[in-house]
């Protein structure tokens, strides 16, 4: 078991990921109370079993955790629908996170069907494209030096340039709804179903109440049918992550 305290993605990957074992347990602890009150089993698989036989196994030695007070509910991240099946077959899932908006349309093809089909919630993550729906960005240059996405494939090249299209459609049905773009891309997704819940990032307070105000827009069939027309599924240039960053999501 380990402690881990600071950045949890480089822990794991200086750490355990370099384990040369199937799994290897870490054990997370909140820093708001005592070991004994808060800890989260995490499974790390390595390339010697399969995601699914991963996701199964840990869900096999997590399921206690509910029983036993620690964690009222177990979910995924980034999984395929064959994995969900297998995990909500050792215990039940309460929801599924991936990214899903406007440009990133990949969980309509099957992935919502087994959701809503097994009852489990959906959490939306960069329902806005990294900020790049909400027409901020214009050039690369609008990105800070050290701002990850300058490596991120739709912010590059000509990948950027094409992309601006999308911003450019999503901002005028924008203007004919009077909200700004980044409340319409949150109102489409809230469109998409009442199991679907966008989880915007925002470090500012007038963001924050600009992103909620979203859940007041109506769209109606027209509207989303006049979105479809002009931002089709697929219509994104480049990968949603880079070649590694597509080999762990979807598994």
């Amino acid at each position: 078991m380990n402690d881990l305290h600071g950045p949890l993605a480089e822990q794991l990957q200086r750490g355990m990921a370099k384990k040369t074992k199937p799994f290897g347990i870490v054990r997370i602890v909140s820093r708001r109370g005592a070991v004994e009150k808060f800890p989260i089993e995490i499974m790390i698989g390595s390339d010697q079993v399969s995601w699914g036989t991963f996701a199964e196994r840990s869900f096999q030695d997590g399921c206690f955790l509910p029983a036993a007070g620690k964690i009222r509910h177990l979910g995924l991240s980034e999984a395929s629908g064959a994995t969900i099946r297998r995990a909500h077959a050792v215990h039940p899932i309460t929801a599924l996170q991936t990214e899903y908006s406007i440009w990133s349309r990949d969980p309509e093809e099957g992935l919502l069907d087994v959701c809503r089909e097994l009852g489990i919630g959906f959490v939306a993550y960069s329902p806005l494209g990294r900020g790049f729906l909400t027409g901020r960005y214009t050039a690369l240059e609008d990105l800070a030096s050290n701002d990850w996405r300058r490596n991120n494939p739709r912010f590059q090249g000509e990948n950027f340039a094409r992309n601006l299209e999308i911003v450019e459609r999503v901002g005028k049905v924008a203007t004919r709804k009077r909200c700004t773009p980044a409340q319409l891309a949150l109102a489409w997704l809230l469109a998409q179903g009442q199991e679907i819940v966008p989880i915007p990032g925002s470090k500012r307070r007038d963001r924050l109440e600009e992103n909620a105000a979203a859940a007041s827009i109506t769209l109606s069939g027209e509207d989303l049918r006049e979105i479809d027309a002009l931002v089709p599924r697929g219509m994104a240039a480049g990968t949603r992550y880079a070649e590694g960053g597509m080999k762990t999501v979807n598994g």
